[in-house]
């Protein structure tokens, strides 16, 4: 599978997007989960998240927050809790995107 129909979306600040897609590039998340550049979405705010992810018609959200699973629990029908604090979270991310396509 090419990972065309798994989306990353998150949320940051005016002026962090940057910030975020270099995050992304350094721990090579798209390499490692095999998400096209794409299907990255830099959100402005939890709400356009939400509407993004319903609107995508996503089915599982990864999460790094209790606050967010919460937001998300409506819009989507799984939510997964990462770490934030691993330290090598490009792997974490790879073997997750793997269990969500083997399984949707």
């Amino acid at each position: 599978e090419d990972g065309h129909q798994v989306y990353l979306t998150t949320v940051a600040g005016r002026g962090m997007c940057g910030g975020v897609m270099d995050w992304l590039a350094r721990h090579e998340i798209c390499r490692t989960t095999r998400i096209p550049p794409d299907n990255v979405y830099v959100c402005r705010s939890p709400d356009e998240q939400v509407d993004l992810c319903m609107e995508l018609g996503a089915s599982v959200a990864v999460v790094s927050s209790v606050d967010r699973a919460v937001m998300l629990d409506h819009a989507v029908a799984s939510v997964l809790l990462l770490d934030p604090s691993d330290p090598e979270p490009g792997a974490w991310w790879a073997a997750t995107a793997d269990a969500v396509i083997s399984t949707h």
